[in-house]
């Protein structure tokens, strides 16, 4: 028996409003343990061997949140900065956006740039499972900066921790002390999102029978692999669109539909399949996929990735600007 996916359907792209957010961040006096009113979040005054020292709202509603620790001798300082916020929305691609987005602050204080390493995360708690992204970074003055960010069902959870007297081990288990601390699944459960997910199309879907059904037949298919693959407990957390996998059977049943059917093609959306089944039929979509999302994928063992040969071969098949415009968005919402 096939399994019934119940959905929203909208013909247009929409974007969330957050909550009112302040101009300039407000220090929130306190003494004593400070407790985040939405997600009952505590912060103590002595962490490990940190002090709190500052403790920032960022909106009206004192739902996004800073709290900073710092354990300072006389040239020798860690700082530890840990933010919750609002996201209200699991939309696809959050997770990297938003990594990305907290990348950018950090690039732009400063002068060189910045060098990252970069990976997946994930944190399994007793009731759910969050995946995040984490990257260093060092400068010329041999000082390190780490960034972790997860995703939290109605929530995102960042820690910052910059340092000119830990090592690169030194930094992963004061880490891993934060995340043991202060743990980010616990914030899923907080307001559950509504896993019956919402499908947003753009209007450039409409623009001939073969296109609509092929990227609708694109995004039924994520929703599907995401039901019969990854438990609630993780989904709960946000859309796991980080899966290879999903995305590998999507772009599978995009150029399916045409097969199946003959309707009306315009150039455009044969333009749009013939690439897609150009770089299939090289047997480059994984590299693709890869590329195409910053190498922030959860790769199954079962795919071997050929990165050289893949160059190689783009060097007379280029990929074209039409594979970048985003027709679909599939949201869980709360």
């Amino acid at each position: 028996m096939k399994k019934i996916i119940s959905i929203s359907i909208l013909f247009l792209f929409a974007f969330q409003l957050q909550g009112q957010e302040r101009k300039s961040p407000k220090k929130i006096k306190v003494n004593g343990d400070y407790v985040h009113s939405e997600t009952k979040t505590n912060f103590p005054e002595i962490f490990d061997v940190y002090k709190r020292i500052d403790v920032y709202s960022f909106d009206k509603q004192d739902e996004n949140i800073g709290v900073t620790y710092e354990n300072e001798t006389s040239d020798k300082k860690t700082t530890i900065s840990i933010y919750i916020y609002p996201t209200n929305e699991a939309t696809e691609d959050r997770l990297r956006n938003e990594y990305f987005n907290s990348m950018q602050s950090i690039a732009n204080f400063s002068k060189n740039g910045i060098n990252a390493t970069q990976k997946l995360i994930r944190k399994v708690g007793d009731k759910y499972i969050c995946n995040g992204i984490k990257a260093e970074m060092k400068n010329d003055k041999n000082e390190i900066t780490q960034l972790s960010l997860f995703e939290c069902g109605n929530w995102f959870y960042k820690i910052r921790l910059t340092t000119n007297e830990l090592d690169t081990n030194q930094v992963e288990n004061v880490e891993k002390k934060i995340v043991e601390k202060f743990e980010p699944t616990r914030l899923t459960g907080t307001k559950l999102l509504n896993t019956k997910a919402t499908i947003i199309f753009a209007k450039a879907v409409m623009r001939d029978s073969t296109m609509l059904g092929s990227v609708m037949g694109g995004a039924l298919k994520k929703l599907a692999w995401a039901n019969e693959n990854i438990k609630e407990n993780e989904r709960l957390s946000g859309f796991p669109d980080l899966y290879l996998e999903m995305q590998i059977e999507s772009i599978k049943e995009i150029v399916a539909f045409e097969t199946k059917h003959k309707f009306k093609t315009l150039d455009s959306t044969r333009e749009y399949l013939d690439q897609y089944n150009e770089i299939i039929n090289a047997g480059f979509l994984a590299e693709y996929l890869m590329e195409k999302n910053n190498m922030l994928m959860i790769v199954p063992e079962n795919i071997k990735l050929n990165f050289t040969a893949y160059e190689e071969w783009k060097k007379n098949h280029p990929i074209k600007p039409i594979l970048d415009e985003k027709f679909s968005l599939v949201t869980y919402k709360t």
